[in-house]
């Protein structure tokens, strides 16, 4: 807590002060990166190109939640905390945007999709990843997310 409070250039009392433990303070940061607007900008009918687009223009940062989700997975507390996030943030309103039918697994499946894209662009990189994608990979990836928008 000591380091995190110097490195933001205030005292560990504030940081406890705001956060309370380093338990919420990894909360505030995980959930302040988890979100879907940038997926939705395109509607339901262009969505699997989009979100293709979006993955993989979207610079990778140094502070990337997925990264931080994969390091801290090992604590039992803060996966379960991870979690809960992830049902609260993501796979919940994903599945409500979705509809019927089987709209939990159609959102798990694609939170599944960006996630693996996003590690192999950002955290372990592999070549078709870190550039951009050839047509045909490009048009399947879109294919299959725009398969789960519609119903498949």
């Amino acid at each position: 807590m000591r380091e995190m409070a110097a490195e933001a250039g205030v005292t560990p009392a504030l940081v406890v002060r705001y956060f309370g433990s380093k338990k919420e303070l990894f909360r505030e940061a995980l959930g302040h990166d988890l979100g879907l607007s940038g997926f939705f900008a395109a509607g339901r009918k262009d969505f699997g190109r989009h979100v293709v687009q979006y993955l993989m223009n979207k610079p990778v940062p140094e502070a990337d939640a997925l990264a931080m989700m994969l390091l801290s997975a090992g604590d039992e507390e803060v996966r379960d905390l991870v979690t809960t996030l992830l049902e609260e943030r993501l796979t919940r309103p994903l599945a409500q945007w979705l509809g019927p039918p089987r709209a939990e697994s159609r959102a798990a499946l694609m939170l599944a999709l960006f996630c693996g894209v996003w590690v192999f662009r950002s955290t372990l990189p592999i070549k078709p990843f870190t550039g951009t994608l050839d047509a045909a990979t490009d048009t399947k990836l879109a294919a299959m997310l725009q398969d789960l928008v519609d119903g498949g």
